[in-house]
């Protein structure tokens, strides 16, 4: 009646919305995986930026560890004064971070959005960041009482004085 090939796929053509949902779920993965490695480089280049951080803060702090050494401190109870003291400002930062997260999200989540967007980032977050944070902060915190007292309690700090490092 209508003279056309019943074996011609372009004759007739009907909208695949498997082939469409598959396609859909492809792009949403390559945004994940493509996130989820920036995500990585900013965790990477974040850590760095708190070791530099903690190597000033030590630095400006290294009288105050010569002393606690001086007056017999162990090693260790300086190290212990570091990390609490980086754990709790982890900590306070990141529940900071954490509230305005999950109120951006909730604010996205009154958006219509498919059921492809569903998972445990947040989660995963919540586990890798503090984890690269405190392994950052530990690795100059390992050095401070390392040095001599004598040393540390005469330690003078560079200042900057207009014209140049004094």
């Amino acid at each position: 009646m209508h003279n056309f090939d019943p074996h011609d796929k372009e004759a007739c053509p009907i909208w695949d919305t498997v082939q469409e949902a598959k396609a859909f779920r492809q792009m949403t993965d390559g945004m994940k995986y493509f996130l989820g490695a920036v995500g990585i480089v900013t965790l990477f280049l974040g850590g760095l930026g708190v070791m530099n951080v903690m190597m000033v803060a030590v630095r400006e702090r290294t009288r105050e560890i010569g002393v606690r050494k001086a007056l017999g401190a162990p090693a260790g109870t300086i190290l212990k004064q570091f990390f609490i003291e980086a754990l709790l400002i982890a900590f306070i930062s990141g529940a900071i971070g954490m509230g305005i997260a999950y109120g951006i999200c909730f604010l996205v989540n009154l958006l219509p959005m498919p059921d492809f967007f569903a998972g445990g980032a947040a989660l995963k977050s919540a586990v890798y960041v503090p984890g690269v944070d405190e392994v950052s902060k530990c690795g100059d915190g390992l050095h401070a009482p390392k040095g001599q007292p004598t040393c540390t309690i005469l330690y003078q700090p560079a200042q900057w004085r207009g014209d140049g490092w004094s």
